[in-house]
């Protein structure tokens, strides 16, 4: 899948579900959705998204991403649609 250029509508910074993230998780989000197709689908590949989205950060993605609490995918705000894939035989 090749990265795609998005727009974000201003609402999104009030969303209550996006706001209650951490902000690096939001910030996660954000990058996810430049690396989904156009119906919201990613390769569910933690250390390639690490290495793409959050390189300068002391993060996990698969921490922010489903191992907490409150997993970031079910808090994703109305109008934004996106989902994990994983591809066989392929290392998470």
């Amino acid at each position: 899948m090749a990265a795609r250029i998005r727009s974000i509508h201003p609402r999104l910074f009030t969303d209550e579900a996006f706001v209650s993230c951490l902000p690096l998780a939001r910030l996660l989000l954000l990058g996810i959705w430049t690396e989904a197709d156009d119906h919201g689908v990613f390769e569910w590949k933690p250390r390639t998204l690490k290495m793409r989205l959050l390189a300068g950060d002391q993060a996990e993605v698969a921490d922010l991403l489903g191992r907490s609490q409150r997993s970031l995918l079910d808090s994703v705000p109305a109008g934004v649609a996106i989902s994990k894939s994983t591809t066989r035989n392929e290392p998470g």
